[in-house]
């Protein structure tokens, strides 16, 4: 996780709670100074279920874990006009290391 969970309550009423994964790539490059390449990819992630929600809740920025759930593209129209984004709707949630 690359820092706390946020809490939302929505319009309907409904609580999820966001995250954001931090997944690290095989770096196989080296920069011009000759160092490995650290290249991550950042993946937005939400809980709607309320244990998995209370789950991470709980956990710290920098924590190890594993999710399963589906990736879902979300769409909405703002003052600026339509816009979508993709996430994965966590369905279960481990932890599998500490902070580093």
């Amino acid at each position: 996780m690359s820092g706390q969970p946020t809490v939302r309550v929505l319009p309907s009423g409904d609580e999820l709670v966001s995250w954001r994964l931090v997944v690290g790539r095989d770096n196989r490059g080296l920069s011009p100074s000759g160092r490995q390449l650290v290249t991550v990819d950042t993946i937005d992630c939400v809980a709607f279920k309320a244990g998995v929600r209370r789950v991470a809740n709980r956990w710290i920025g920098g924590e190890v874990i594993e999710v399963r759930g589906e990736l879902r593209r979300r769409f909405w129209r703002g003052a600026a006009g339509a816009a979508s984004r993709c996430e994965v709707e966590v369905l279960q949630i481990k932890r599998i290391g500490a902070a580093r």
